[in-house]
């Protein structure tokens, strides 16, 4: 019997459009947090990685904390280890505010402030796992952040043929 690639050629060979356009990154970033938020990711590491993927599409104008995200082979690190939550915090910014708070049940919430934002809106979102709950409050805060119109960072950032598995709308 023979083996089949999980990822077929049509998925890893897949090129995000550069630069991306600004209401597909706002859409597609609402759709991951909305999904983190409401469970429908049944594998954190999945979420995380397209996390980081969205935050090097990001909008420049979202501040020069996003050139500060790890390496992705560090990044990848922590995810086949498994750290999830250590990864979703290795998204935020080093000076924003965050917290996660868990329920003897297991219900998450996250909340988290960028920098520069001073008064501005703090971002809370409900998640099954502290780090789905980080995404999902991270992703409000973007939204929230995003100027109507910036210049987009090219997608090069991520090598999407490294990736070992599709993991949604980036593949």
């Amino acid at each position: 019997m023979a083996l089949t690639d999980p990822c077929p050629d049509t998925m890893r060979d897949a090129v995000i459009p550069t630069p991306l356009d600004l209401a597909e990154w706002r859409a597609r970033t609402m759709a991951l947090g909305q999904g983190a938020a409401d469970g429908e990711w049944t594998e954190q590491g999945e979420c995380l990685r397209e996390a980081y993927a969205l935050l090097t599409l990001a909008p420049r104008g979202l501040g020069a904390w996003l050139a500060a995200l790890p390496a992705q082979a560090t990044f990848d690190a922590m995810l086949a280890a498994g750290c999830w939550e250590s990864a979703a915090a290795a998204l935020l910014p080093q000076d924003a505010a965050w917290m996660v708070s868990r329920a003897p049940e297991g219900d998450c919430l996250a909340s988290v402030l960028l920098p520069g934002d001073g008064e501005g809106d703090e971002a809370s979102a409900p998640g099954a796992s502290p780090a789905l709950a980080l995404v999902a409050a991270l992703t409000s805060a973007l939204l929230n952040a995003c100027p109507s119109s910036v210049m987009l960072r090219p997608g090069e950032a991520i090598d999407l043929r490294s990736l070992p598995r599709a993991t949604g709308w980036l593949h």
